[in-house]
């Protein structure tokens, strides 16, 4: 019998070995019921206040040229956030 953590963990595909190992590493850790968010609070308030004035009606490209950021990251980013809340 082998010592803990070094018993036989082969198995035939890539995503079972990684769920293998993840199982490992993980063990005992309880799952968080609240999704993991890593944007930053300014750029989320930002984003917000973008899809307000989109919605109100505002052009994306004046958007872009007041938030500095391209007319094409500004559609992306309105695309997003519309897909998020389902209003399409």
């Amino acid at each position: 019998m082998l010592p803990a953590g070094l018993e036989n963990i082969s198995v035939a595909f890539m995503s079972q070995a990684v769920q293998r190992i993840l199982e490992l590493l993980y063990r005992g850790e309880v799952e968080s019921t609240t999704p993991v968010n890593d944007m930053i609070a300014e750029k989320e308030q930002r984003n917000q206040e973008i899809y307000d004035r989109y919605m109100a009606g505002e052009r994306a490209v004046d958007l872009a040229k007041e938030f500095c950021i391209s007319v094409r990251r500004m559609n992306r980013l309105i695309r997003q956030m519309i897909k998020q809340r389902g209003e399409e």
